[in-house]
């Protein structure tokens, strides 16, 4: 009956995401053309419309908790665990942060309304393993220019998605450089969990009512030539949060 349920539950929400995508890609081709900040503002809506059909549509309840020293609109880099694809709209769409430049696959720059134009307008410098030595130049490069116009940016240093919930090793290069790049800019660690059952089959169920929570924790100041500190900071702090929340019940599973 779980599956069933889950099945007829996908199918609306699945033509709801499609919806979304097509009916703002013109939407956000025009903001592209005005500024990244119009471009911005589009994005945000649509991180809100996918955040607010998976609750619709599955019964996602999605539970946000803000540290009270985090500061809205101020740039940060956004330092996270990575379970799904729905790790970026859960982050946009709780701080209303317009764009923070993150590092998208190279495969997404092409055939996805929306999301593969907002990747090639913005600047947002694809992740190709075949080519690290550009792949960190263009990081680098993002970092700076990002850190130079007050720009948020979005970091998930596992390198791939935990698809059971588990956190993986950081692999500290991109996150390193973001860092080394942007060394004034504070770090927010954002520890996420339930977001990986959502993704489980990819998206062929989505389960049924499943919980997601994400913690946005304090800024850990910065200073230059402290990227390896801020790093280790940042994940202690993570790993600390996921512990505590699996240790009170398991999260992400039907209740």
């Amino acid at each position: 009956m779980h599956k069933l349920r889950d099945w007829v539950c996908t199918i609306p929400l699945l033509l709801a995401i499609a919806l979304i995508l097509l009916v703002l890609d013109p939407v956000v081709r025009v903001a592209g053309r005005i500024s990244y900040a119009a471009m911005g503002r589009v994005i945000v809506l649509l991180e809100r419309g996918l955040v607010g059909s998976f609750r619709v549509f599955c019964r996602v309840r999605i539970e946000a908790e803000m540290a009270e020293s985090y500061e809205a609109g101020k740039p940060y880099v956004y330092v996270g665990n990575h379970q799904s694809n729905f790790d970026i709209p859960l982050i946009g769409a709780f701080t209303g942060v317009p764009a923070p430049k993150f590092t998208p696959h190279h495969r997404l720059r092409r055939w996805i309304p929306f999301v593969s134009y907002v990747i090639r307008r913005g600047g947002y410098p694809p992740i190709d393993r075949d080519r690290p030595r550009e792949t960190l130049r263009a990081i680098r490069d993002m970092a700076r220019e990002s850190a130079a116009a007050g720009i948020g940016m979005v970091i998930f240093p596992e390198g791939k998605r935990a698809r059971a919930g588990e956190m993986l090793p950081f692999q500290p290069a991109g996150t390193s450089t973001i860092l080394q790049a942007a060394p004034e800019m504070p770090v927010v660690p954002v520890a996420i969990d339930g977001a990986w059952s959502l993704m489980e089959h990819g998206l062929f169920p989505t389960p049924f009512g499943h919980r997601v929570r994400i913690r946005f924790h304090d800024p850990i100041s910065r200073q230059p030539g402290d990227a390896a500190d801020a790093l280790a900071q940042a994940r202690e702090v993570i790993a600390s949060t996921l512990e505590q929340w699996r240790t009170a019940g398991v999260v992400g599973y039907r209740r």
